[in-house]
């Protein structure tokens, strides 16, 4: 054997033998976590695959295969540092070459028994302690009870979806806005307190949601509660003519009056639903979001979270966020939520590849303060509640943090709070993303709540 054939032979062993330690997990829906965990004795459920990673982790490769299905999430996945990889030796999730696989953050509720409410509308009761702010049929999200009712044809603001106030305070944080009661609902709300207003703000940089504390029909107002943290800057809601605020209201049960809406009754855990002609609720896919962030990659600077790879999964099904916590961003007209289907913090060379976020109530995938040499690349986001990809670092980092909430609502001067400042050249601590890449993704249709 010749020099050459040497060296090849021993490539080749080495690659052989670099494989045979690699270790691979299977997950199936038709799997049991008291299986084996191989392709022909698969588990069930994430959580259990999690358990087997952690003793591999860092020691030799890890490639966790799930077969095709839908995966249910009961609770977020947490993966911290004690499951990273390394440059060799890599964690990797990973769907099945040509398999469908979806990781959803909400609940299939079965066995519901739906009787006949009345115009067309159903009821059925739910388990008690959900909290319902989607509704999926048969994997389409449908719309909660709004109005006016939503334009399928033209879903912006300049569409039949939308009214105009006339009329508001304008000035966040709005108290109250005025309608028009000529083309106003002509429906009596019992409990206007149920109903959620989304409202574009009179300048158009944006929208904002809020709650209704009471609407008063003499006056033609609509007196406001919480929300409006979605976004900054003084001005809110108000404006006229063509040039007012666009808005709707949702989450009326009065206003449930056509096929696809819905509305849930906390109180007594009934679900009401107008199913449209030829929907056999018998035999229906219920499905309700329970989970905000699905998984969350999270360590620190002194402990980051490394090496691991999220590929050909579609994500799908979590909550809104529109009513969560949100902070203001340094010297922007917008405000954002901390958190994404995907969650990164504290993480370095971790990749997501050829994945599918859709559905998502809030952000998809979020770096948020330390992350460094992170990838998201060849995947799709559409139809997500707020944004796509957001890299987003820490107020810490930045050595004079001014937002216009400090001005518009705390009374606070930019030319006092910048009096000696420190001048030092660059980011005060490294809590920010840095060479991140979002590259060759797919974005459409996304700021499906917020805009």
């Amino acid at each position: 054997m010749n020099k050459k054939n040497c060296v090849l032979t021993l490539i080749t062993v080495l690659l052989f033998q670099s494989y045979s330690m690699a270790k691979e997990i299977y997950v199936s829906t038709h799997g049991d976590d008291k299986n084996k965990g191989t392709k022909a004795s698969p588990y069930l459920s994430f959580e259990k695959a999690l358990k087997e990673v952690e003793k591999y982790a860092g020691k030799e490769a890890v490639t966790v295969w799930f077969e095709t299905g839908d995966y249910y999430l009961s609770q977020t996945i947490q993966l911290s540092s004690a499951y990273s990889g390394t440059a060799k030796h890599p964690v990797v999730f990973s769907a099945l070459p040509n398999s469908k696989v979806s990781i959803k953050g909400s609940k299939k509720i079965e066995g519901l028994k739906w009787t006949a409410y009345k115009n067309g509308i159903y009821q059925t009761q739910l388990p008690q302690g959900l909290f319902v702010d989607q509704l999926f049929i048969n994997n389409e999200r449908q719309i909660r009870a709004r109005f006016p009712n939503y334009d399928y044809d033209n879903p912006l603001r300049d569409g039949k979806g939308y009214a105009h106030v006339k009329g508001g305070s304008n000035l966040r944080l709005d108290k109250w806005f005025g309608y028009d009661a000529k083309t106003f609902s002509n429906k009596e709300w019992a409990n206007p307190e149920t109903g959620i207003v989304h409202a574009f703000q009179s300048h158009n940089w944006g929208n904002m949601q809020y709650r209704i504390k009471s609407i008063d029909r003499k006056e033609y107002k609509i007196h406001l509660g919480e929300g409006g943290f979605q976004m900054q800057r003084d001005y809110g809601i108000g404006g006229t003519g063509k040039h007012s605020s666009a808005y709707f209201v949702e989450n009326i049960f009065e206003e449930l009056d056509v096929a696809g809406e819905w509305f849930f009754n906390n109180n007594t855990n009934t679900l009401y639903y107008y199913p449209f002609i030829g929907e056999d609720l018998a035999t229906a896919s219920i499905e309700i979001p329970i989970l905000k962030d699905l998984i969350q990659i999270k360590g620190n600077k002194d402990a980051p979270v490394k090496n691991i790879h999220l590929k050909g999964f579609t994500f799908t099904q979590s909550t809104y966020t529109f009513m969560n916590k949100y902070e203001p961003v340094a010297r922007g007209d917008w405000a954002i939520h901390r958190g994404g289907a995907i969650y990164l913090e504290g993480t370095e060379n971790c990749i997501i590849t050829d994945c599918n976020f859709e559905y998502l109530g809030g952000n998809a995938v979020f770096m948020s303060a330390y992350n460094r040499d992170n990838k998201v690349v060849r995947s799709r986001f559409v139809h997500t509640g707020e944004s796509a990809i957001c890299f987003v670092g820490s107020p810490s980092a930045v050595r004079n943090y001014l937002t216009w909430d400090d001005v518009d609502l705390h009374g606070k001067n930019w030319i006092e709070m910048s009096k000696n400042m420190d001048l030092k050249p660059g980011p005060k601590t490294p809590d920010y993303p840095k060479n991140c890449v979002a590259e060759n993704n797919i974005i459409h249709d996304i700021g499906t709540v917020g805009k």
